[in-house]
C-alpha cells in the first residue's frame, strides 16, 4: 500500500457534522489510509508497535466484511478513528480479533450466538486538548453504538486500559467482563460490554458534549450500508 495521504476527503461518507468536526465513515481508500496513519502514530508513540516505511497501521481483520472504520476531523484535519467489528448471523459468524481472543469470557457473559459488536483500534491525534480528546472519542463510541443498531447487536465490547475503566463505566454504561486481557496489541487492559437496552429506542445516551441526532446518523448508515459491495479491500 503506498505511503501517499490526501487531505481531501470524499463527503459521500460524512456522517454527522458538527461545527468543525465531522463523523465519517471510511470506506474508500484515502479515507482508510488517514485512519491507519493516525493509529500508526499513536500506536508508535505508545511504543505497542515498531516502526514501518508505509506508516500505516494495518491488520487482516481490517479487509473482513464484518468491519467498519469511522474517523472524526476537525477543521478538515484527521484527528481520531476506531474500528468496529460485527459479530452476527449477517455476517456468517465471522470472528471478531476479541471474539477470537476472549470467546469463552464473552459467552459466559452473553451466552453463545449473541450477536455482538466489537470496538477497538481507538486512536487519537496526541496533541489534541482533553475537551477535543473526549468529544472525539464520544463521536467514535457513539458511532459503534449506532451500527450495532443497524443488525439487532445485544452488545458492544471494547478492551481498554485501567484507568479509562470509570469513565466508560460512567459515560457509556459499560460493565467490566474481564479485569485482564491484552485490550489491544500488547497492551493490558480491561473488556468491557454495553448492553444494547442502553442502545435502542430512546434510550441513545447522549454525553452533554454532543449535539447528535441519533435517528438521523442511523438513517445515513442504513442508506450508505444499502450500497455496499460485501467484501472490501485496503487499496
Amino acid at each position: 500500500m503506498p505511503s501517499s495521504r490526501s487531505s481531501t476527503l470524499s463527503s459521500t461518507y460524512v456522517l454527522h457534522q458538527e461545527g468543525e468536526f465531522s463523523l465519517h465513515l471510511c470506506l474508500e481508500q484515502e479515507a482508510r489510509k488517514e485512519a491507519f496513519a493516525i493509529r500508526y502514530k499513536a500506536y508508535l508513540s505508545g511504543g505497542t508497535i515498531p516502526e514501518n516505511e508505509e506508516e500505516l497501521f494495518y491488520d487482516p481483520y481490517d479487509n473482513q466484511a464484518n468491519t467498519r472504520i469511522f474517523l472524526v476531523r476537525k477543521a478538515g484535519i484527521t484527528i481520531g478513528t476506531v474500528r468496529t467489528m460485527e459479530w452476527s448471523s449477517v455476517y456468517d459468524w465471522i470472528p471478531t480479533s476479541m471474539i477470537n481472543d476472549h470467546y469463552h469470557d464473552l459467552m459466559k457473559t452473553m451466552g453463545a450466538k449473541t450477536p455482538l459488536m466489537e470496538t477497538g483500534r481507538l486512536a487519537f491525534n496526541k496533541h489534541l486538548r482533553m475537551k477535543d480528546r473526549l468529544k472525539v472519542r464520544a463521536f467514535l463510541i457513539k458511532a459503534a453504538q449506532l451500527r450495532s443498531c443497524l443488525h439487532d447487536i445485544r452488545a458492544v465490547f471494547i478492551g481498554v486500559e485501567p484507568q479509562f475503566v470509570p469513565f466508560y463505566r460512567k459515560a457509556w454504561n459499560f460493565e467490566v467482563v474481564n479485569s485482564k486481557i491484552n485490550a489491544d496489541v500488547d497492551m493490558q487492559g480491561t473488556l468491557l460490554v454495553s448492553f444494547t437496552p442502553l442502545l435502542t429506542q430512546n434510550y441513545l445516551y447522549f454525553p452533554p458534549y454532543l449535539n447528535m441526532d441519533d435517528q438521523e446518523v442511523l438513517n445515513r448508515m442504513i442508506e450508505i450500508e444499502s450500497h455496499l459491495v460485501p467484501t472490501q479491500k485496503n487499496a
